[in-house]
């Protein structure tokens, strides 16, 4: 999705809140606060998420406005097909 200017974020379901690491080139759990990690392991790496977070996308320039992965995928279509403004993707 990096084509689209997006970077990889999180999103909690039910909050709204949404956690993006603008330095991660992919989806790293570093970028969901600790409080939502249901269990780790003897070296504190994360075993399991609360399940009311998504893995989804954001534009750097507006991080609370978040995208799961069906949003970024209709948006690549778009683009294909050449239905978006070329601006939206330098």
């Amino acid at each position: 999705m990096w084509s689209l200017g997006l970077r990889p974020a999180f999103a909690h379901r039910w909050t709204g809140e949404v956690f993006f690491d603008p330095d991660a080139p992919v989806h790293l759990s570093r970028a969901v606060p600790r409080e939502y990690w249901l269990e780790t392991d003897a070296e504190g790496d994360l075993r399991r998420l609360d399940p009311a977070i998504e893995q989804g996308f954001v534009f750097p320039e507006h991080p609370d406005e978040f995208y799961t992965r069906e949003d970024a995928a209709a948006m690549l279509r778009k683009r294909e097909r050449g239905s978006w403004p070329s601006v939206w993707f330098s």
